[in-house]
């Protein structure tokens, strides 16, 4: 996902002007050499300013989506307010098509659900993949807040869906490398603002992590991917030697794995 600046924000360059010094003074080392240090030095500048830019714009996604006045509140706060009845009644946005109504409205409801503990509510965006949940919850004008916030809980079950497996492999064996390398792809697939949710070291700390554990126990293949595995068998129990084999992309899922303490946290160390 790309997080374009604000109109606001964007930063105006010029060239610097031409000098206007006679022709045979302008060809020599010395001034070809000062024109171009400083358009280095300009473009050096401008890139430092879209930079710093780019950052701004994401801390602020991150306040209104993540933050403590973020989505969450919003929405709960709405829910409190209002009470359970009348949230769900909830008129929808009059610009909406009877389809995006009906999302709406199933929004209200799902989220009517979690908020008092039953989950059996089906979450209308369950099924869509991570960059399109993501697309949603942080840039999806043309979709309300409850709606994105809907969206919300569907990437955080999806994400507990892609730890459950990986966490019970690793206690059953001892092996936390695919754990590892489950998270490093999880923070690698996260938008800026998302990532900001985590430590900036995050990642290369991760990334030790699991080269000590490849140290220790061989070192997994440079285009093993976990995110496989969460397609083919994300209720299953992680079979590595199948996962890895090449002759068999999609391993038959092995006995459902047992209850495992902290299954889903995507802060894994």
């Amino acid at each position: 996902m790309k997080i374009n600046p604000s109109p606001q924000g964007a930063v105006t360059w010029k060239a610097p002007a031409q000098p206007q010094s006679p022709p045979a003074q302008a060809d020599s080392p010395h001034t070809a050499s000062a024109q171009n240090d400083a358009v280095i030095i300009s473009e050096q500048g401008r890139a430092l300013a879209v930079g710093q830019q780019s950052a701004a714009d994401s801390r602020a996604l991150y306040e209104n989506v993540y933050g403590a006045a973020g989505l969450g509140q919003r929405v709960t706060g709405r829910f409190h307010e209002a009470g359970q009845g009348a949230f769900t009644q909830t008129d929808a946005p009059e610009h909406y098509t009877p389809d995006e109504a009906e999302r709406f409205r199933a929004s209200l409801a799902f989220l009517a659900g979690r908020f008092s503990n039953d989950r059996q509510v089906q979450n209308p965006f369950a099924g869509l993949d991570r960059a399109g949940l993501t697309d949603i919850i942080e840039n999806g004008q043309a979709f309300s807040d409850e709606e994105r916030y809907a969206a919300l809980y569907a990437r955080e079950d999806l994400d507990e869906q892609y730890f459950s497996g990986v966490m019970g492999y690793a206690l059953e064996t001892s092996d936390v490398r695919p754990l590892r390398r489950a998270y490093l792809e999880l923070l690698d697939q996260m938008s800026p603002a998302e990532r900001l949710k985590y430590p900036s070291n995050e990642r290369e700390q991760v990334a030790v992590r699991l080269a000590e554990s490849e140290q220790a126990q061989g070192t997994l293949p440079s285009d093993f991917s976990v995110l496989d595995y969460m397609q083919w068998a994300p209720k299953g129990r992680l079979n590595l030697e199948a996962l890895l084999a090449p002759t068999n992309p999609e391993p038959a899922p092995s006995p459902e794995a047992g209850p495992a303490g902290d299954q889903g946290s995507s802060r894994l160390r």
